[in-house]
């Protein structure tokens, strides 16, 4: 099975440096061009299923990519929402007292997500999927940097905390995994 994993267009949210986590936003008018020039890279792939998360943003860069596969409707999954950024939801560093470089107060990281939660639910994720479908279907995910970077660390099998320090994902970044 290959898996094309995206993360989704720039939102203004992203432009200004506010933290979304599972915020729901729509693309900003960047974003929505990020999101066309994907659809155009992937018009000629013989995608069989597509998957987003369920925030405005991943929706709707993953119906530019089903715009050239009509046969092909989206499937939405809670599994693949943002990450949970508790307090610091909404927020930028700055409004938050965080300055460039340093790490966020134990107090807001704790109000997150944590790591192990991210990782145990792609897990799942790639469980079911790999039940669902055949080894020969090509499956689109949209999803969010987070995200993507926990399909890396279930993947390539390693640690939920590595997510911490994987480099991060630009905006309809592309990534090809078998599995």
């Amino acid at each position: 099975m290959k898996l094309i994993l995206i993360r989704h267009g720039e939102t203004n949210e992203c432009a200004q440096k506010i933290m979304k986590g599972r915020l729901d936003v729509s693309l900003s008018k960047q974003g929505i061009k990020q999101a066309k020039i994907l659809g155009e890279k992937l018009k000629d792939e013989k995608i069989d299923f597509i998957y987003s998360s369920p925030l405005k943003r991943t929706i709707e860069t993953a119906k530019e990519v089903a715009k050239f596969h009509t046969h092909t409707q989206i499937k939405i999954s809670k599994d693949l929402i943002d990450c949970g950024l508790g307090l610091m939801e909404g927020k930028t560093k700055a409004e938050l007292g965080i300055k460039k470089g340093e790490r966020p107060p134990k107090h807001l990281v704790d109000s997150c997500e944590g790591f192990e939660s991210i990782f145990n639910r792609i897990d799942k994720f790639i469980k079911k999927i790999k039940k669902e479908h055949n080894k020969e279907d090509l499956i689109v995910i949209v999803a969010h940097g987070c995200i993507m970077k926990a399909f890396n660390a279930v993947i390539e099998k390693k640690k939920p905390i590595d997510i911490a320090f994987m480099k991060p994902r630009k905006h309809t970044e592309i990534n090809i995994y078998e599995i």
